[in-house]
């Protein structure tokens, strides 16, 4: 038996990586008709921020840490409005063994942060320090900018952190009194687990 073979019609690839007339796309500036090696426009450096060094990647700084507060790379993730009660991870705290405060164990933050209204409601001496402090993605732009920083004890579930660096912030900066980050949940004698819907320290 003999059977004929069709010539296939060749479908066209177009979407993400081609459009409609079959050009390709590039990564770098979005334009059609090249791809990101051939590029003309610039290439963006990725810099690191440690050192601000745009030929070592972060992982390979060498930059050494400094006392200046004004020099430290600091971030946090976005707490909006949207978080109530029913959130596992919002607990009450102590600074200083001062009131309750609302408090936000923020697993993603390398500081913790504290609302400037909460300072000063506590009599909390700070000093001046303007961070920038960067959000996750884009790390070009700082979400924001602390006002000051304090050292202070923080007490949550009768566990203790003491002398822990706080960044204060303008109110409006979080929805929540005081953001917990790092510098407090990676102390060697703090662990914390998640149990169903409870956060257990």
């Amino acid at each position: 038996m003999i059977q004929l073979l069709q010539p296939t019609k060749r479908k066209k690839v177009y979407g993400i990586t081609h459009n409609e007339r079959g050009k390709p796309k590039c990564f770098h500036c979005s334009n059609f008709g090249h791809i990101a090696r051939n590029c003309s426009l610039l290439k963006s450096v990725l810099t690191c921020r440690e050192g601000n060094d745009t030929s070592l990647k972060i992982i390979n700084c060498v930059a050494k840490e400094t006392n200046h507060a004004s020099e430290e790379s600091l971030s946090v993730r976005l707490v909006g409005d949207n978080s109530d009660e029913s959130n596992s991870f919002l607990k009450k705290a102590k600074i200083n063994n001062c009131d309750n405060v609302q408090a936000l164990i923020d697993t993603g933050s390398s500081c913790c942060l504290l609302k400037i209204s909460v300072a000063q409601k506590l009599k909390l001496k700070f000093e001046h320090a303007v961070n920038k402090i960067y959000g996750f993605g884009k790390q070009k732009m700082p979400a924001l900018t602390s006002v000051g920083r304090i050292t202070a004890d923080i007490e949550v579930d009768n566990v203790k952190g003491e002398g822990i660096s706080i960044y204060v912030v303008p109110d409006e900066a979080q929805s929540v009194d005081l953001i917990i980050g790092r510098t407090w949940h990676d102390l060697p004698h703090i662990a914390y687990t998640k149990i169903g819907k409870r956060v257990h320290i």
